[in-house]
């Protein structure tokens, strides 16, 4: 896939954990690439909403940096947040990164932010989600972010159901898919 923006003068931080989950190993560069593509997805958000710089950022769930290596290279000056239920996840980000290390809960209500934030990045929290918690995510994640800010979460939407449909392998290989289905023409949501 052709880059929106060019980030090649990025000096962008290798070093993975080595409990990192989210690297396959016959795919090591695809881990990479779905960063640069987030950061791609933030700068592009930035733009219609007049936003050049984030000196706040949260990165809610970082995992172990897939994300936040390429959000530390392009903003350097910032302040980020690296919140995860992952505590590994969160001390790699804190120890690489230098990222502000935030221990996630499963009730986002009683996470301890007391300032807000410029840009939120929420990258495969809301797809983990029953349509309650969802909501109540995205009340929170509201409630955080500045005045002017920017949130930037990912969905799985209906490319993911039509490729269900399909017969797509490799998309949700552990649950029902006839049911998911169902739910999802039936409410418009599945989980």
């Amino acid at each position: 896939m052709k880059p929106l923006y060019d980030f090649s003068h990025l000096s962008v931080d290798r070093t993975i954990a080595p409990r990192d989950g989210m690297v396959a190993a016959d795919l090591p560069e695809q881990y990479f690439d779905l960063g640069r593509r987030a950061l791609e997805l933030i700068h592009f958000s930035a733009e219609p909403c007049d936003k050049p710089h984030y000196p706040d950022i949260l990165d809610l769930p970082c995992g172990h940096g897939r994300v936040l290596r390429w959000l530390r290279a392009h903003y350097g000056y910032a302040t980020i947040t690296a919140c995860d239920l992952d505590c590994d996840g969160v001390d790699f980000c804190a120890k690489q990164f230098g990222a502000r290390p935030v221990y996630s809960e499963l009730d986002l209500h009683r996470l301890p932010f007391q300032a807000q934030f410029d840009l939120i990045w929420v990258g495969s929290l809301a797809t983990h989600l029953r349509q309650d918690r969802w909501l109540a995510a995205l009340d929170c994640l509201v409630k955080w972010t500045r005045e002017c800010g920017v949130i930037v979460f990912t969905t799985q939407g209906r490319s993911v159901s039509s490729l269900l449909a399909r017969g797509r392998k490799n998309i949700a290989e552990n649950i029902d898919k006839p049911a998911l289905l169902e739910e999802y023409a039936r409410t418009g949501f599945a989980y």
